[in-house]
């Protein structure tokens, strides 16, 4: 990424000050242990100050990383001088239905090492159920757009789950009325990264609720609950994977530690319109504990706790294999997707 020119000032008023400092003590024919003090003194002094730094995320069903995703980052990068953002790291992460990516905005906020600012732009747009025949224009749902209680930004579709990890953190959220206004076939890239960005942004804000481009929405009947079942939370590239339960799982776990449990993974995500299958992968043996690294290796374990937390605090158990290399090797179980559902027997 290129450096920002806030970046680029500071490094040069660094070299600036060391400099000057070097000049100062040549003059005056000092010590060169004093120097290499006052050197040092000076540098630290002005390379401390604190500043804020913006995580903006793109979160999107599009995986196409030689053409769609350089096309989508130059599109922020544009709008990011144009609004005079600066100081901001710009990612785009790949996912696949709504759940997959309502997780994944899940763990960026509850995440306690991020930036001071975030800001998420989240896209899955199959085709509109309802418009069987096409669209003229190319017009489908609007994006929405919310801000946490935190001041977490988040603009893009809603249909199905996007924004449903976080409901209960939701301050307000509005429907973009000028989402379609281009009759654009790609808004992902020629609309959201714009519009995500002037929200996030209090001034521009304000510009777009002057222009009647925000409408206030219902956030409890607009954005659903996640489901209330026990599902697949994320799954990582060790083969680890991480649930979101039910209530009553929840607690009949937190009195299994030490019990073994019997877990069998759906073959299909409980995804809105998606297969939502019946049928499961062969079931397998794990034993519960609060955390993996006193047992012993080749056993499955359930943990209750992960690096992972819920918005409302709650942990997300792990499902995990202990076994040696294993990010070169895959557990004994299948792997499921996200938002598949979870059985859970405990004996």
């Amino acid at each position: 990424m290129v450096p920002s020119r806030a970046t680029l000032c500071r490094s040069y008023f660094y070299s600036l000050t060391y400099r000057c400092s070097l000049r100062w003590v040549c003059s005056r024919k000092v010590n060169p242990r004093v120097h290499a003090f006052v050197a040092r003194k000076t540098i630290v002094r002005t390379m401390s100050a604190a500043y804020s730094r913006t995580s903006i995320r793109h979160i999107t069903d599009t995986t196409d990383v030689i053409n769609a995703v350089p096309k989508i980052q130059d599109a922020y990068t544009h709008w990011m001088g144009k609004l005079g953002i600066r100081d901001a790291d710009l990612h785009v992460t790949p996912a696949h239905t709504t759940i997959d990516i309502g997780t994944i905005v899940s763990e960026l906020v509850t995440n306690k090492s991020r930036p001071e600012k975030l800001v998420l732009a989240v896209n899955c747009a199959p085709p509109d159920k309802d418009k069987t025949n096409g669209k003229k224009g190319n017009h489908r749902k609007e994006f929405v757009c919310a801000e946490l209680k935190d001041g977490t930004v988040i603009c893009g579709t809603l249909n199905g789950y996007e924004l449903s990890y976080v409901r209960d953190q939701i301050k307000s959220l509005y429907r973009l009325t000028n989402t379609n206004h281009t009759s654009s076939q790609f808004r992902s890239l020629e609309v959201l990264p714009e519009e995500t960005l002037r929200f996030s942004q209090p001034e521009t804000r304000a510009q777009q609720m002057a222009d009647d481009k925000l409408e206030p929405m219902d956030i409890a009947s607009s954005v659903p609950a996640p489901p209330d079942v026990t599902h697949v939370f994320r799954v990582d590239n060790f083969g680890n994977v991480g649930l979101y339960l039910s209530q009553a799982d929840r607690a009949r776990l937190e009195k299994a530690e030490g019990k073994s449990i019997k877990i069998a993974f759906a073959r299909a995500s409980l995804e809105i319109g998606g297969r939502q299958s019946q049928r499961f992968f062969p079931s397998f043996r794990a034993v519960v504990r609060q955390t993996f690294f006193d047992d012993k290796k080749h056993k499955n374990v359930l943990t209750l706790n992960s690096s992972s937390t819920l918005i409302d605090g709650g942990s997300v158990p792990m499902v995990l294999n202990l076994r040696d290399l294993p990010a070169a090797t895959r557990p004994g179980y299948q792997l499921p997707e996200v938002g598949a559902r979870v059985k859970l027997q405990i004996s």
